[in-house]
């Protein structure tokens, strides 16, 4: 557990990465953006950046929302470049979705060929159709020839996400100006309690998505509040309640809690500075476990409740998945 005194800036930020050349040889991996949130985007570049550094490959990575200056590895990284390159320009949001468009263009692919890379592969993922980066020799043998085009989210390598999680996280670390009210809101929960757990109540989308697998009323997240409360027993844990629609007041008025929700980046990112996290199914709250080493608790039907403390466990490979034992994308 973490007290008041014990988070500092260095919690979310770190100092940009070092300016690095690209990486020699012909290998350069362009992903162009998909639907999907925050928590999606960042979980499908993680593990991207992942096999790029296994490889000693070139990412270029245009838009991740609308934020991407808040990351110290994309801040004023015009091509979203890993490894991280500064082009100290200032890079508007339009600007990356021009340049997102142009990708995959014919203009596009004559640009590459007259830059050296002869080669152009294209791929498409879904989720019926996910492809493992870790170990596929053909992506392999295509990267080493020219590009490589990743559209869509399911791209993944959980072993290489573990192995470098540490470089994802100084890519993905906010920026100061980004890190210091999140850092500062959360110096003030943990500075008077000894246990603060974050619920993410995921709302929008999920009503329909999957028929409604993920969704829950309030009633079922303050009943999982409540088991907590016993879980943690004689400590009274204060909540941070995490969501992408208002909240009742009335609906946790039994429970002590507080609400960040400036923005999803705020949200995601003091999430990570809690003891334990616990919503759906979500990329959202895998990354803030992954991120910070939270243990992360997934809620499902007939399971919403964790029965004890073992119950939750740390996201340390990015798997969207419900027990240490069933772990799926």
């Amino acid at each position: 557990m973490c007290s008041g005194s014990c988070l500092a800036l260095e919690a979310l930020s770190v100092s940009p990465p070092e300016d690095k050349p690209a990486c020699s040889g012909e290998c350069m991996i362009v992903v162009q953006p998909s639907e999907g949130r925050l928590g999606n985007q960042l979980q499908r570049l993680a593990h991207v950046l992942a096999y790029a550094e296994e490889e000693k490959a070139n990412v270029y990575n245009i838009v991740v929302g609308e934020v991407s200056s808040s990351f110290v590895g994309l801040k004023g990284n015009i091509f979203g470049r890993y490894p991280a390159l500064d082009t100290r320009l200032p890079v508007s949001c339009g600007c990356r979705r021009l340049l997102s468009k142009f990708i995959g263009t014919l203009t596009f692919k004559r640009l590459l060929r007259l830059l050296g890379f002869p080669q152009y592969n294209y791929w498409a993922s879904n989720y019926e159709s996910r492809v493992y980066l870790a170990g596929n020799p053909v992506i392999k043998k295509q990267s080493l020839r020219g590009t490589v085009h990743l559209y869509g989210h399911y791209y993944y390598c959980h072993e290489l996400v573990k192995k470098h999680a540490t470089v994802i996280r100084r890519y993905f670390s906010l920026t100061p100006a980004a890190a210091r009210p999140v850092v500062k809101f959360m110096e003030g929960c943990h500075r008077n309690n000894s246990l603060i757990i974050g619920i993410h109540l995921r709302r929008g989308d999920y009503k329909t998505y999957m028929n409604g697998e993920y969704y829950f009323d309030d009633a079922v997240y303050a009943g999982a509040m409540k088991k907590i409360q016993e879980l943690w027993s004689p400590i009274d844990p204060l909540f941070l309640l995490c969501s992408d629609a208002p909240l009742p007041a009335e609906a946790f008025s039994g429970f002590r809690h507080v609400v960040l929700g400036t923005s999803a980046i705020d949200d995601l990112y003091a999430l990570s500075l809690c003891d334990a996290v616990i919503g759906p199914k979500s990329a959202f709250t895998a990354w803030s476990s992954f991120f910070g080493s939270v243990p992360r608790y997934v809620m499902r039907r007939g399971a919403t409740q964790p029965e004890q403390r073992k119950d939750f466990w740390v996201c340390d490979d990015l798997r969207g998945g419900v027990t240490t034992d069933e772990k799926v994308d």
